[in-house]
Protein backbone atom coordinates (compact mmCIF):
# COMPACT_ATOMS: atom_id res chain seq x y z
CA UNK A 1 0.00 0.00 0.00
CA UNK A 2 1.65 3.36 -0.91
CA UNK A 3 1.26 6.29 1.20
CA UNK A 4 -1.72 8.09 -0.86
CA UNK A 5 -3.49 4.48 -0.32
CA UNK A 6 -2.59 4.34 3.45
CA UNK A 7 -3.29 7.88 3.99
CA UNK A 8 -6.85 6.82 2.50
CA UNK A 9 -7.27 4.27 4.60
CA UNK A 10 -6.45 6.35 7.79
CA UNK A 11 -9.10 8.92 7.33
CA UNK A 12 -11.58 6.13 6.84
CA UNK A 13 -10.92 4.97 10.48
CA UNK A 14 -10.33 8.39 11.62
CA UNK A 15 -13.40 10.16 9.75
CA UNK A 16 -16.10 6.98 9.12
CA UNK A 17 -14.92 5.07 12.06
CA UNK A 18 -14.37 7.35 14.60
CA UNK A 19 -10.66 5.78 15.41
CA UNK A 20 -9.19 8.29 17.01
CA UNK A 21 -5.87 6.44 17.48
CA UNK A 22 -4.45 6.94 14.13
CA UNK A 23 -5.06 10.81 14.19
CA UNK A 24 -1.09 10.91 14.87
CA UNK A 25 -0.19 8.84 11.89
CA UNK A 26 -2.62 10.65 9.34
CA UNK A 27 -1.11 14.06 10.55
CA UNK A 28 2.49 12.41 9.80
CA UNK A 29 1.64 11.38 6.35
CA UNK A 30 0.07 14.67 4.95
CA UNK A 31 2.59 16.40 6.54
CA UNK A 32 5.40 14.69 4.38
CA UNK A 33 3.04 14.74 1.38
CA UNK A 34 2.83 18.85 1.88
CA UNK A 35 6.58 18.89 2.34
CA UNK A 36 6.87 17.01 -1.04
CA UNK A 37 4.39 19.49 -2.65
CA UNK A 38 6.36 22.29 -0.93
CA UNK A 39 9.46 20.86 -2.62
CA UNK A 40 8.37 20.41 -6.07
CA UNK A 41 6.55 24.08 -6.25
CA UNK A 42 9.47 25.63 -4.79
CA UNK A 43 11.88 23.85 -7.42
CA UNK A 44 9.95 23.36 -10.60
CA UNK A 45 7.88 26.72 -10.33
CA UNK A 46 9.75 29.50 -11.09
CA UNK A 47 8.44 32.60 -11.32
CA UNK A 48 4.75 34.14 -11.43
CA UNK A 49 4.53 35.78 -14.72
CA UNK A 50 0.32 36.95 -15.23
CA UNK A 51 1.02 40.81 -15.44
CA UNK A 52 3.28 40.19 -18.08
CA UNK A 53 1.61 37.42 -19.94
CA UNK A 54 -1.75 38.87 -19.77
CA UNK A 55 -0.69 42.31 -21.02
CA UNK A 56 0.67 39.86 -24.02
CA UNK A 57 -2.39 37.96 -24.92
CA UNK A 58 -4.40 41.10 -25.01
CA UNK A 59 -1.76 42.25 -27.80
CA UNK A 60 -1.04 39.55 -29.19
CA UNK A 61 -4.52 37.06 -29.55
CA UNK A 62 -3.25 35.13 -32.54
CA UNK A 63 0.09 34.53 -31.10
CA UNK A 64 -1.10 33.34 -28.33
CA UNK A 65 -3.86 30.92 -30.33
CA UNK A 66 -0.20 29.52 -31.74
CA UNK A 67 1.63 28.92 -28.88
CA UNK A 68 -1.07 28.10 -26.05
CA UNK A 69 -2.08 24.03 -25.48
CA UNK A 70 -4.90 22.72 -24.14
CA UNK A 71 -6.59 26.45 -23.84
CA UNK A 72 -9.40 25.07 -25.59
CA UNK A 73 -11.09 21.29 -25.38
CA UNK A 74 -9.18 18.97 -27.97
CA UNK A 75 -11.15 16.31 -28.56
CA UNK A 76 -8.68 14.87 -31.37
CA UNK A 77 -8.41 11.85 -30.45
CA UNK A 78 -11.03 11.03 -28.30
CA UNK A 79 -14.14 8.01 -29.48
CA UNK A 80 -17.55 8.50 -30.45
CA UNK A 81 -18.54 7.35 -27.40
CA UNK A 82 -16.05 9.89 -25.48
CA UNK A 83 -17.80 12.84 -27.24
CA UNK A 84 -21.07 12.01 -26.27
CA UNK A 85 -20.24 11.84 -22.80
CA UNK A 86 -18.54 15.02 -22.81
CA UNK A 87 -21.57 16.62 -24.91
CA UNK A 88 -24.08 14.72 -22.55
CA UNK A 89 -22.29 15.51 -19.01
CA UNK A 90 -22.29 19.41 -20.15
CA UNK A 91 -26.40 19.04 -21.13
CA UNK A 92 -25.51 19.71 -25.09
CA UNK A 93 -28.43 17.60 -27.11
CA UNK A 94 -27.14 15.14 -30.19
CA UNK A 95 -29.36 14.57 -32.28
CA UNK A 96 -29.00 10.67 -32.40
CA UNK A 97 -30.33 10.18 -36.13
CA UNK A 98 -27.20 12.46 -37.41
CA UNK A 99 -24.67 10.06 -35.29
CA UNK A 100 -26.16 6.78 -35.52
CA UNK A 101 -26.60 6.57 -31.99
CA UNK A 102 -28.83 5.99 -28.93
CA UNK A 103 -27.17 7.59 -26.15
CA UNK A 104 -30.33 6.80 -23.75
CA UNK A 105 -29.12 3.07 -23.78
CA UNK A 106 -25.39 3.90 -24.23
CA UNK A 107 -24.71 2.78 -27.12
CA UNK A 108 -22.92 4.92 -29.83
CA UNK A 109 -21.78 3.58 -33.32
CA UNK A 110 -17.44 4.01 -33.40
CA UNK A 111 -17.54 5.25 -37.42
CA UNK A 112 -15.23 7.58 -38.63
CA UNK A 113 -18.40 10.07 -39.64
CA UNK A 114 -19.63 9.34 -36.76
CA UNK A 115 -16.61 10.36 -34.37
CA UNK A 116 -15.72 12.75 -36.79
CA UNK A 117 -19.54 14.55 -36.42
CA UNK A 118 -19.43 14.28 -32.74
CA UNK A 119 -15.47 15.73 -32.76
CA UNK A 120 -16.79 18.67 -34.64
CA UNK A 121 -19.77 19.10 -31.96
CA UNK A 122 -17.63 18.62 -28.75
CA UNK A 123 -15.18 21.95 -30.74
CA UNK A 124 -17.75 24.10 -31.66
CA UNK A 125 -19.34 24.21 -27.53
CA UNK A 126 -15.70 24.11 -26.17
CA UNK A 127 -15.03 27.21 -24.32
CA UNK A 128 -11.68 27.89 -23.00
CA UNK A 129 -10.26 27.37 -19.83
CA UNK A 130 -10.26 29.76 -17.42
CA UNK A 131 -6.72 30.22 -16.33
CA UNK A 132 -6.45 32.44 -13.18
CA UNK A 133 -2.58 32.70 -13.23
CA UNK A 134 0.40 32.37 -15.41
CA UNK A 135 3.36 30.68 -13.94
CA UNK A 136 7.01 29.69 -15.31
CA UNK A 137 7.64 26.46 -14.51
CA UNK A 138 10.48 23.94 -15.36
CA UNK A 139 10.81 21.94 -18.68
CA UNK A 140 10.15 18.88 -16.54
CA UNK A 141 7.06 19.90 -15.27
CA UNK A 142 5.51 21.58 -17.89
CA UNK A 143 6.19 18.25 -20.28
CA UNK A 144 3.66 16.51 -17.33
CA UNK A 145 1.38 19.13 -17.49
CA UNK A 146 0.98 19.70 -21.37
CA UNK A 147 0.71 15.97 -21.46
CA UNK A 148 -2.33 15.48 -18.81
CA UNK A 149 -3.90 18.57 -20.40
CA UNK A 150 -3.47 21.78 -18.46
CA UNK A 151 -2.91 24.97 -20.05
CA UNK A 152 0.77 25.52 -21.41
CA UNK A 153 2.01 28.50 -22.77
CA UNK A 154 5.52 28.94 -25.02
CA UNK A 155 6.32 32.47 -24.10
CA UNK A 156 9.61 33.74 -26.23
CA UNK A 157 10.83 30.21 -25.03
CA UNK A 158 9.56 29.72 -21.78
CA UNK A 159 7.48 27.02 -20.52
CA UNK A 160 4.40 29.08 -18.60
CA UNK A 161 1.38 26.96 -17.00
CA UNK A 162 -1.82 28.24 -16.65
CA UNK A 163 -3.25 27.31 -13.29
CA UNK A 164 -6.52 27.55 -13.13
CA UNK A 165 -7.60 27.65 -9.57
CA UNK A 166 -7.24 30.01 -7.11
CA UNK A 167 -7.14 31.02 -3.35
CA UNK A 168 -4.81 28.54 -2.06
CA UNK A 169 -1.21 27.69 -2.08
CA UNK A 170 0.39 26.39 -4.94
CA UNK A 171 1.42 23.22 -2.85
CA UNK A 172 -2.28 22.13 -2.69
CA UNK A 173 -3.51 22.01 -6.36
CA UNK A 174 -4.38 19.07 -7.61
CA UNK A 175 -2.07 19.22 -10.40
CA UNK A 176 0.96 19.17 -8.47
CA UNK A 177 -0.33 16.51 -5.85
CA UNK A 178 -0.98 14.29 -9.18
CA UNK A 179 2.07 15.25 -10.57
CA UNK A 180 4.48 14.32 -7.44
CA UNK A 181 2.23 11.18 -7.28
CA UNK A 182 2.72 9.58 -10.79
CA UNK A 183 6.43 10.61 -10.40
CA UNK A 184 6.38 8.84 -7.19
CA UNK A 185 8.31 11.60 -5.51
CA UNK A 186 7.83 10.51 -1.97
CA UNK A 187 9.57 7.51 -2.20
CA UNK A 188 12.19 8.77 -4.47
CA UNK A 189 12.86 12.41 -2.27
CA UNK A 190 14.16 11.34 1.28
CA UNK A 191 12.33 13.43 4.02
CA UNK A 192 14.78 14.45 5.57
CA UNK A 193 16.96 16.29 2.24
CA UNK A 194 12.80 17.66 1.32
CA UNK A 195 13.59 21.20 2.52
CA UNK A 196 16.93 21.51 0.89
CA UNK A 197 15.20 19.90 -2.96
Amino acid sequence: MDIYETIDALRTRLYTDGDNSVRGELEVLISKLYRVHTAVVRRDVLLGLSGPVEDWIRNNPEDFADDCENYYTAPDSWTARECAEWLEERGIDIDADDFEMNVAWGIVVDDDECREGLQDLVRNNAEPVEVFGWWAVSAWLAEWLRDNGYVMLNWYGIDVWGRETMGQAISMDAAIADFAREKDLIAHVAYASLHRW
